[in-house]
């Protein structure tokens, strides 16, 4: 792969992604015949802590100002991870965020939905509050031409291969892919920051997952965190997330503060007409 500074080539970075949904326009228009449009599918993946949901929130504002006309949904992948009960009867609420925590055939489902146009899409909301899918509750997707999907494994293509027996892979369901890359020292430093602000806000909300923690002494709170972070979190990166940053178009690698220092590209002509 190739370096590209991202504060000079900030520019060409929307450019290749700007000329890739035009791209796409353009050939839907080219060979299909009707009003059952494709949407454009971003993917985005990186580790817990890495920043997902902020690149994606931000992305989805940059998009708006040049395609005014187009309806732009942000899509996680914890919607599809099963509920806490079943986790606990699995015995694998250890193994929460590892592939085999997540309903693969109902993510798998919605791709395969979503990529043949289908316009009306109900899915399971997860709330980070009660760290939980909540039950009986869906979020309905409408007339949506560009998803932005991010998720732990979004650039796992095994998990697409085996469920699908090879009839799909990951590039059936992406037209463009990022990943979010930082040291593992940042990424621990991040998460435990975030686990302490939950910490906090819970002791004002006693139906709160984090609550539990902000009945303990600090020290306690922060054995617990870096456990989990150590035996969990750290552990999927190593075995599941951090391998499948090669399918990535490009792999934003971010310094202290969440600076962005620097980003990888993949090969010019297959990030233009991915």
């Amino acid at each position: 792969m190739k370096y590209v500074n991202f504060h000079i080539n900030i520019d060409y970075f929307f450019e290749c992604l700007l000329k890739n949904i035009l791209y796409s326009d353009i050939m839907y228009k080219k060979h299909y015949r009707c009003n059952n449009k494709k949407p454009y599918i971003i993917g985005i993946s990186g580790s817990v802590a890495s920043g997902k949901s902020t690149i994606s929130k931000w992305l989805k504002m940059v998009l708006r100002k040049y395609f005014v006309s187009k309806n732009i949904s942000i899509v996680t992948t914890d919607s599809f991870l099963y509920s806490n009960r079943i986790l606990y009867d699995l015995d694998l609420m250890k193994k929460k965020g590892f592939p085999q925590t997540y309903n693969i055939n109902n993510l798998i489902k919605f791709l395969i939905d979503i990529k043949y146009g289908i316009r009306n899409i109900t899915i399971p909301v997860y709330s980070h509050f009660y760290q939980d899918i909540i039950p009986n509750s869906n979020i309905l997707i409408k007339n949506t031409d560009i998803f932005i999907i991010e998720g732990l494994h979004v650039l796992n293509p095994w998990l697409y291969e085996i469920k699908t027996n090879g009839c799909f892979s990951l590039s059936d369901f992406f037209n463009f892919l990022i990943y979010i890359n930082a040291d593992d020292l940042l990424l621990k430093e991040w998460y435990l920051h975030r686990f302490l602000k939950l910490r906090y806000i819970s002791k004002f909300f006693p139906e709160s997952f984090f609550n539990y923690y902000s009945k303990i002494s600090y020290k306690e709170a922060m054995e617990i965190a870096t456990q989990i972070w150590e035996n969990t979190n750290y552990e999927n990166l190593k075995i599941n997330i951090l391998p499948t940053k090669e399918y990535a178009n490009f792999i934003i690698t971010k310094g202290y503060n969440h600076n962005i220092d620097h980003i990888q590209l993949r090969n010019k002509i297959d990030i233009l007409y991915y």
